[in-house]
């Protein structure tokens, strides 16, 4: 049985919400599907939950969804649907995904996607001013520190 919750997130850049996914998942970024035109969202049995249907929870179509196929390797097991981020007319962005099968609270997945949306747009936006991202830590305490220099 499907559980689809949407939150508001604070991210703004697509680019940067599809390297996170990436990374979070452990994907390749091709493998993040994205359109602005919107894409189907499936639950755990592939049914397409974004089309009209009497006996199922509905979502709007997202434009940036990572199929199921891919949250399952980071869900660990059992029934899971694709993870999908939807851009509201107001130009919020919000997550869609069903938390059913998750061992992990949604709060503590949304701060570990939104850790790493910081790092994916930190890292975008200095190679656009120049600067290349010589190393990335992260401490015990949660706390991440890039390095950035230009040149070499």
């Amino acid at each position: 049985m499907s559980h689809y919750c949407s939150i508001k997130v604070e991210w703004n850049d697509p680019e940067a919400i599809i390297d996170m996914l990436a990374e979070f998942f452990g994907i390749a970024r091709s493998d993040v599907l994205f359109d602005l035109a919107g894409l189907p969202v499936h639950n755990f049995g592939g049914e397409d939950i974004t089309k009209p249907n009497n006996t199922t929870e509905r979502v709007a179509p997202c434009h940036i969804v990572v199929p199921r196929k891919y949250v399952k390797g980071i869900v660990g097991h059992g029934a899971i649907g694709d993870v999908a981020v939807r851009r509201k007319p107001d130009g919020t962005w919000e997550t869609e995904i069903d938390w059913y099968s998750w061992h992990k609270p949604q709060e503590q997945v949304i701060g570990e996607m939104g850790q790493l949306y910081g790092v994916a747009r930190t890292r975008r936006l200095a190679q656009a001013a120049g600067y290349k991202v010589k190393n990335i830590t992260r401490g015990q305490d949660g706390k991440v520190r890039m390095v950035l220099g230009k040149g070499r």
